[in-house]
Formats: C-alpha cells, sequence, structure tokens
C-alpha cells in the first residue's frame, strides 16, 4: 500500500510480535506450554491455540499499522516510484526470449501443476 508509512509498518510489526507472544504465554494447548500457572486460557489443540495466535498477530499489526499510517504524513509519490509497484514504470521487452516472458512461464508451471495432480490423485 503506498500509503502506508514506515512508522506505521514498523510500530503494528511490533505489536503484532508483542501480541503473539503474549498469545503464547497465556494460553496452553494440550496440556503444554503456557508462562503464568494456571494459565489464563486452555486451548483445545495446539492447532486452535496457533489460529489464535494467528489471529491475534494478523489484527493487532494491521489495526496499529492503520492507526499510526492516519497520524502520521506519507511520503510524496515521487519518492516512493521505483519502491511500490503501483508508481513503478515497467518496461516490456517485445523481443524477449519464451522463458524470460513470465506470462509464458506461469502457464506452463500450471499446465504442469495440473498434469501432476492428475497423474497422481
Amino acid at each position: 500500500m503506498k500509503r502506508t508509512t514506515a512508522n506505521g509498518a514498523f510500530s503494528g510489526l511490533v505489536t503484532g510480535t508483542f501480541g503473539a507472544v503474549l498469545i503464547w504465554c497465556f494460553t496452553v494447548a494440550e496440556g503444554k506450554g503456557g508462562v503464568p500457572r494456571p494459565p489464563v486460557r486452555n486451548s483445545v489443540s495446539t492447532m486452535a491455540q496457533n489460529f489464535w495466535i494467528a489471529i491475534v498477530a494478523f489484527t493487532s499489526c494491521f489495526l496499529v499499522t492503520v492507526l499510526v499510517t492516519l497520524f502520521t504524513q506519507a511520503r510524496k509519490e515521487s519518492e516512493l516510484e521505483g519502491l511500490v509497484y503501483g508508481l513503478t514504470k515497467i518496461r516490456h521487452d517485445e523481443n524477449a526470449k519464451w522463458y524470460e516472458r513470465p506470462v509464458v512461464l506461469a502457464v506452463f508451471v500450471l499446465v504442469l501443476a495440473v498434469i501432476l495432480n492428475i497423474w497422481f490423485a
């Protein structure tokens, strides 16, 4: 996103990591883990605990990134050229060989994946 600021991204990253560590510390899955005794929450399985860790990490990272970005000044679009995909001028080489064209390679890989899935399914 070209509007996100560096401060917003960094603070969101730190908050998401901190949130994940907190959830990991205060939950127990399958009788294992958790720092304080007794734990704050018991998860049914390790997978459920992992899902809750991911949900909290993503949500806190996203919210803090958006909030900090809203209250900090964005860079000019001219400064982001070459850094952000939407603002970068992409050159197209019509004389490129077939293996240098991403679309041809993508179609090749897709066809190969379908063939292998049919063969080994």
